[in-house]
């Protein structure tokens, strides 16, 4: 609020009217990776191994940095996301092959 509403001392009070804890203090983040791979062995210790990887495959935006400015018409808007220059990472899939003797 930017003010001291619970005379604490502290000039960054959350609203009263948060209906769940934690409210206003970010945005949720959530993000799902998936590794699949498959061994084959082709004589003895020779074997290779297909490999397939998945990032953030709900391809969430995962916003990480708000405006903090509580003066500003955009304070607590996000202003970067995820895929963004070193940020986490957007919808991503890649294939790998693993050979091993």
């Amino acid at each position: 609020t930017g003010t001291d509403d619970n005379r604490d001392g502290f000039n960054f009070d959350l609203p009263a009217d948060c209906p769940i804890i934690n409210c206003r203090r970010g945005a949720n983040f959530s993000q799902l990776d998936l590794r699949i791979s498959k061994k084959f062995r082709i004589s003895g210790r020779t074997a290779f191994e297909v490999i397939a990887e998945g990032f953030n495959l709900l391809n969430d935006k995962n916003p990480t940095t708000f405006v903090e400015n509580m003066r500003s018409t955009t304070f607590g808007q996000p202003t970067r996301f995820a895929g963004d220059f070193r940020q986490g990472e957007q919808r991503l899939f890649q294939a790998g092959l693993r050979f091993e003797f």
